[in-house]
């Protein structure tokens, strides 16, 4: 299911007078490296307000080599980006059907916009302590859920952006960490 973006600043008029909307195309076309975004405040008075602030903390500083890469990838790699969409969510339902075929109890969340799955292991019966350790001593690097707040916890965070043999390779040293907890 696509779920559509509605920036908040675009429902009113009067909503788009007290909003700020930032974007980036660090995410989307792997530019983080190079500190691109834009700010898109339509209130005067606020816009001003926030161009004297980023002026006095030197946040207003774009290199030229920034601009050209989010100009090149914003006219000329939609093509590139939707390939991109169409490989992550193939990323997606790879990681999804055999986790949660071969770990029973373990459920991939649907991705909403994102290369990051979420994986709940807290039917695994583990502490979330003891599901990243068994991860991490079977080669597998994910992000532990808690560090994303307390309603995370016994969840890790997944890149699945990568090139399908590495996810294929981390999906079976995956189930082969915490097969034996199915079989306990």
């Amino acid at each position: 299911m696509v779920k559509k973006f509605i920036p908040f600043g675009s429902i009113s008029e009067e909503f788009a007078e007290k909003s700020i909307t930032m974007t980036a195309p660090t995410k989307s076309f792997n530019l983080a490296g190079l500190c691109f975004s834009n700010i898109i405040i339509k209130n005067k008075r606020m816009r001003d307000n926030y161009k004297a602030s980023a002026l006095r903390s030197g946040h207003f500083m774009l290199n030229m080599m920034s601009y050209v890469a989010a100009k090149a990838a914003f006219e000329h790699c939609e093509g590139w980006l939707e390939e991109l969409i169409v490989y992550v969510k193939e990323n997606y339902r790879l990681l999804k059907s055999e986790l949660e075929e071969k770990l029973p109890g373990v459920y991939v969340f649907p991705l909403e916009a994102t290369y990051l799955a979420w994986i709940d292991f807290r039917k695994l019966g583990k502490s979330e302590t003891e599901i990243h350790t068994l991860l991490t001593n079977g080669h597998v690097r994910m992000s532990v859920g808690s560090s994303f707040g307390i309603d995370a916890t016994g969840f890790e965070r997944m890149c699945i952006a990568i090139p399908r043999s590495l996810l294929r390779l981390s999906i079976y040293r995956i189930i082969k960490a915490l097969s034996p907890l199915i079989e306990e």
